[in-house]
């Protein structure tokens, strides 16, 4: 079986555009998300930003600004930390 190349690859139809798009628009805060969860411990301990920049691959203002939209509620970053607060008990949802 031969492996598609360049020539023989059909263009992606708009809905794989579309997807490709989304999927590339959630990367950043896939990737600090991540790196926060595993650097914090869940949140157990605070961690450097600039140890979170470099797992996420972006610099350090950045990603403090990533962390700030993305944790809005649970994270902050103070004094080149990354603070993050897990709550201790689950809220009830809102959707029945």
């Amino acid at each position: 079986m031969t492996r598609p190349n360049a020539h023989t690859r059909r263009p992606d139809d708009v809905f794989t555009r579309g997807w490709k798009e989304a999927l590339n628009s959630w990367t950043p805060s896939v990737r600090v998300t991540s790196a926060v969860f595993k650097l914090t411990n869940a949140g157990e301990r605070p961690a450097p930003l600039s140890e979170i920049a470099e797992a996420a691959g972006y610099l350090p203002q950045r990603t403090a600004d990533l962390i700030q939209q993305i944790f809005s509620r649970t994270g902050r970053t103070t004094e080149g930390m990354v603070y993050f607060e897990m709550a201790a008990t689950r809220e009830p949802s809102s959707r029945l």
